[in-house]
């Protein structure tokens, strides 16, 4: 099971990175793979994400309902989801370090299911997980000082 933990330090105030963190339909288009995220109910506890991963010449389109199972207003969130093979589950923070910079840690764990494609997949997100961590802290970097200008 390819599971990931990421820190890194932004110089925004943490309401800020809150608001982008609980705001999947922004939030999740920073992370790769990930083509669009939709709220199922008014709450906006209940997400759908659709993933498109690539696996040499075949491309694959997943859909997994991701429903937030803890949220403090302190800056914690817990999550997890499920479908077309794949179980997930993680948490996200941010504190506050000083008045204008944030540490935001991200861990996540994800499992595809089902034979030797499940295995094969599985195998390759361990081995990309930590690039696209890195691509997803350049992309939200980019948009929380895009939101601060």
């Amino acid at each position: 099971m390819p599971n990931i933990a990421h820190e890194f330090l932004i110089e925004t105030q943490q309401q800020a990175v809150w608001l982008l963190l609980t705001d999947f339909e922004k939030f999740g288009p920073q992370l790769p793979h990930v083509v669009n995220v939709r709220y199922l109910d008014d709450k906006r506890d209940t997400s759908k994400w659709i993933v498109k991963g690539s696996l040499g010449p075949v491309t694959k389109t997943f859909s997994v309902v991701m429903k937030i199972t803890k949220k403090s207003e302190s800056g914690f969130l817990a999550f997890e989801g499920e479908g077309d093979g794949i179980r997930l589950a993680g948490t996200a923070s941010a504190e506050s370090v000083s008045d204008h910079q944030t540490k935001i840690a991200v861990n996540l764990n994800i499992d595809a299911s089902g034979g030797i494609v499940g295995s094969i997949v599985n195998h390759v997100m361990e081995r990309q997980l930590p690039q696209d961590i890195k691509d997803s802290e350049a992309k939200i970097r980019e948009l929380l000082t895009k939101q601060n200008s």
